[in-house]
Parts: C-alpha cells; structure tokens; sequence
C-alpha cells in the first residue's frame, strides 16, 4: 500500500505539535503512522511540493528533516509532471480557489499514482474527496 503524505503531517512529526486526537497528540500519532508504515512495508510518498512546503515551513530545520526524510526506509520521492500542473487548475478553478493550489497539485498527484491522500487538513480533505481516498493518519493505524 502507499499514501502520498500531506506536508501537515510531517510537520505533526517534526514540530511535535500537540493538538490532540482522542488525548493522543498529533506527533505521536504522526510518528506512530510512520512506524507502522515502515513496520507493515508500506510506502509514504513525497512530492517536491511537499518538500517547498516543509523547507517554507521549517526553515532553517529543513535540511535536517530533509535528511531524516531521506533515511526512512518506507520514504519515496516522487515528481510532479506536467499533467499534474493542468489537473490542478482545473480542481482549483471548479472549487473557486477554495484551497490553494499546493493543494490542489496535492489531489492531482494523488490522483494520478492512484495511492491514498494522508491529511488533516479540512478543506483539503472536503475537495479531496471528490476525486482520490483522503485519510487522516489516526484512520490507519491499527
């Protein structure tokens, strides 16, 4: 199985952000999805968009966790196409940009490795789910 994983969910992990789901913090759901994945031999996909994100977001952090990223046995890197570019203009303008459009290269990609959507954003997972599986983390843990 593989799951493209949205960049709120590395930064769950990596900032140790403590929202809490059911009293469980969401880094350690986080971390547990990622053990599991690497436990079950499942695969977390991440797009160089998610890595512009991540590096927006981390800042000086990024080369760090980008070498973490890079050392996780169940981690791939994979590319964004041209397609991917065209199939987001289009969900960004049939949702009258209601999501950016990071995002919505998030669903194209998604869509076109026909793997499922890992995410805890709301309005992504609502415009998501018209066109691939979206999944919050804590769903797939058994």
């Amino acid at each position: 199985m593989k799951y493209y994983v949205d960049t709120c969910i590395w930064l769950n992990l990596f900032k140790r952000e403590q929202g809490c789901i059911n009293g469980v913090p969401c880094w350690k759901i986080a971390k547990d999805f990622v053990d599991q994945a690497t436990s079950l031999h499942r695969q977390l996909l991440i797009s160089p968009v998610v890595l512009k994100e991540l590096a927006f977001k981390l800042n000086a952090e990024f080369d760090e966790k980008h070498e973490i990223l890079k050392q996780q046995p169940c981690v791939s890197f994979v590319p964004t196409v041209a397609e991917d570019y065209t199939v987001a203009r289009d969900i960004e303008t049939k949702h009258n940009y209601r999501i950016s459009f990071g995002d919505c290269l998030h669903i194209a990609i998604t869509r076109r490795l026909n793997v499922v959507l890992v995410t805890r954003d709301a309005q992504l997972i609502l415009v998501g789910k018209e066109y691939v599986e979206v999944l919050k983390p804590e769903m797939l843990l058994y």
